[in-house]
């Protein structure tokens, strides 16, 4: 009798185990497709790279730059991506802001995949693990590119009309 009671015990836990965590799972593939939205949902380019720069996450706003698919830069590195003088300047930035704990906010140009310069307004902030250590760096990238050379053109046209009404 105890056995048997024991045994449906057991499977009425076995069940209930199975549906927490069938609602685990889906919970997490919820919360997935929530951020892989949200992320893929703006213009900017956002990416997340552990502490020896290996990329985690991208979003698509990051094929204007790598013209990569983006799931064949996770696990790259800067190095893989850029020529040496632009890795090496992105892994300070990376190492700084890994470093110090805090924010930090700059401006750099990329070559784009035809070669022309791009700029970017970036934004980085380090990432922190359950225990509240820096286990790498998230950043957000804003292509300014249109909007300087829109500034220009118009400052060109000002100055124009300055030249002709004097």
């Amino acid at each position: 009798r105890t056995l048997q009671i024991g045994d449906k015990r057991l499977i009425l836990s076995i069940n209930r185990d199975e549906t927490d965590r069938r609602r685990a799972e889906r919970e997490l593939r919820e919360q997935a497709s929530l951020l892989r939205s949200i992320i893929d949902g703006t213009d900017d380019e956002v990416c997340v790279k552990d502490r020896e720069g290996r990329y985690l996450l991208c979003n698509k706003a990051d094929l204007r730059c790598t013209r990569r698919a983006v799931e064949s830069l996770v696990g790259l590195t800067d190095a893989e991506l850029y020529p040496p003088d632009i890795a090496e300047r992105i892994r300070a930035y990376d190492e700084q802001v890994m470093t110090g704990g805090v924010p930090m906010e700059y401006e750099q140009e990329f070559p784009s995949h035809d070669g022309t310069p791009r700029t970017f307004s970036i934004r980085k902030y380090p990432r922190f693990d359950s225990a509240g250590e820096v286990c790498g760096v998230m950043a957000i990238c804003r292509d300014l590119t249109e909007k300087l050379h829109a500034q220009e053109s118009l400052r060109a046209s000002e100055q124009r009309l300055r030249t002709l009404h004097e």
